[in-house]
């Protein structure tokens, strides 16, 4: 399950409302909750849209992406598409591409 890092505090105050709905879903289960970096902010940024899907592809199907460095690939479609690289400054904010747990 892939959660959305700009709606996080929604996602947390939803959790503690429906703890057990959550708790039997088969993400949660496993601990298969990944960040996603919203695409869609004040317009929708296609850079963070094509960072999200190889994040995807790269956690659903790591042998077929397995030659991928994700940093480098990241920084490569930010500084093409913006003329910088802004993922370590993403990061150092939180806005990462990761695996994630929710707690109360």
């Amino acid at each position: 399950m892939f959660l959305n890092m700009g709606n996080m505090n929604l996602m947390k105050q939803d959790y503690a409302n429906n703890q057990e709905f959550f708790d039997n879903l088969s993400a949660f289960k496993s601990g298969n909750l990944y960040s996603q970096p919203s695409f869609n902010y004040n317009g929708t940024n296609v850079e963070m849209g094509i960072c999200d899907t190889y994040f995807i592809g790269m956690t659903i199907y790591p042998a077929q992406f397995g030659d991928i460095d994700p940093a480098k690939k990241y920084a490569e479609i930010f500084e093409t598409m913006l003329g910088a690289n802004y993922y370590e400054t993403m990061k150092s904010n939180g806005m990462d591409f990761k695996q994630v747990k929710i707690t109360l």
